[in-house]
């Protein structure tokens, strides 16, 4: 069907990866550097570096200046891409650990789904992508639920879906 394939082109893709994934992301980190909040330094400004830069990748594909990169194949400089977005990421769940489980599961299974995929990009290995796209999927429930208990929280002025807060 025309309508699937429209929207998985990388045409389609690139403007969302690089604005809303990307610079959006990139924005919220300087914020909260502003803020002095280490954790979501690390975590928005490296993952709103990656989406900048995926969606960078996407327009090179769209437009024909580089290849796709083949489902299950090898790419040692992707995997290591993921390596330093694990790396990061473990440090900023660790950091979390502090502050409440919601923030801290959504980074641990970011950083699981990172080193998977990282995995499956060095070993060529389809079924470790497939994990770690799995894995970036049950983050971002995660995030989503833990964005709507931040935001309620606020508008409401007192917990209404728990973060699982706790004194470090």
């Amino acid at each position: 069907f025309p309508y699937t394939t429209l929207f998985r082109s990388p045409l389609i893709l690139f403007p969302f990866a690089f604005v809303f994934g990307g610079v959006a992301q990139l924005i919220c980190g300087f914020y909260a550097f502003r803020a002095r909040d280490g954790v979501a330094v690390a975590a928005h400004g490296t993952w709103g570096s990656f989406w900048i830069g995926w969606g960078i990748l996407q327009l090179l594909i769209a437009t024909h200046v580089i290849p796709a990169i083949a489902l299950g194949s090898t790419n040692d400089a992707f995997g290591f891409w993921f390596i330093s977005l694990t790396v990061i990421t473990v440090s900023a769940a660790l950091g979390a650990m502090g502050r409440n489980i919601a923030v801290s599961l959504t980074l641990w299974t970011l950083a699981a789904g990172s080193a998977l995929t990282a995995a499956g990009f060095i070993a060529g290995n389809l079924g470790l992508d497939r994990a770690g796209g799995w894995l970036f999927v049950i983050s971002a429930g995660i995030a989503w639920y833990t964005a709507t208990a931040m935001v309620m929280e606020g508008g409401f002025g007192r917990t209404i879906l728990p973060l699982g807060s706790y004194k470090a």
